[in-house]
């Protein structure tokens, strides 16, 4: 994590979204920041090169398997949206925006690089992007039961603050999406 941008976003996202989600049952305070701390470590290793691309491999299932349940006990817990936790959906949703290729495989495309996608619900991302309304499709996505075990459209709020993050993403890109995320995070912290 050498861009100081990025860092910044992961450790709130971390320490202020993914840890209160994880509070509550069998896991103490205590146990939910050692958690926090060791990914971040790492992440922040400079002698691991993590290969972004090989962690991404059938990520929607890891999506719904680690993602999904936070984000819903977040809002569970607070009654709201950790805009953290939307932007890094948005972003999912924007790295599986996919096309089928002639060999039958998935790819992307960042900036007119091309990057394989190896997810077994390729497809439906790929058919999601067929539509040209944002809004459209974060709501398909979301509502597809064969991605979550739970319905997050019914968590109130997900869908507009993905979609404003998916646009962000779309129109100014992800470096200055985590800027904007930072800079509200600040403004906030200094007011309160």
């Amino acid at each position: 994590m050498g861009n100081a941008v990025f860092s910044q976003y992961i450790t709130q996202l971390m320490e202020e979204g993914i840890v209160p989600a994880l509070v509550g049952g069998d896991i103490d305070e205590a146990e939910a920041n050692g958690f926090a701390k060791s990914v971040l470590d790492r992440y922040r290793n400079p002698f691991i090169d993590h290969k972004w691309l090989s962690i991404c491999v059938q990520y929607s299932a890891k999506m719904n398997m680690r993602c999904a349940p936070q984000i819903a006990a977040f809002n569970d817990r607070f009654s709201s949206i950790h805009p953290a936790m939307s932007l890094g959906l948005a972003a999912h949703f924007l790295f599986m925006k996919v096309v089928l290729q002639h060999d039958g495989t998935y790819a992307g495309n960042c900036h007119n690089v091309i990057y394989a996608v190896t997810d077994a619900n390729a497809a439906i991302f790929a058919a999601a992007w067929q539509q040209d309304d944002t809004a459209a499709v974060v709501h398909r996505l979301l509502a597809d039961s064969t991605l979550w075990s739970i319905n997050l459209l019914e968590i109130e709020g997900l869908a507009t603050s993905t979609t404003e993050w998916l646009n962000h993403l779309i129109h100014q890109g992800a470096l200055a999406s985590m800027e904007l995320y930072n800079q509200q995070k600040n403004v906030a912290t200094n007011v309160s």
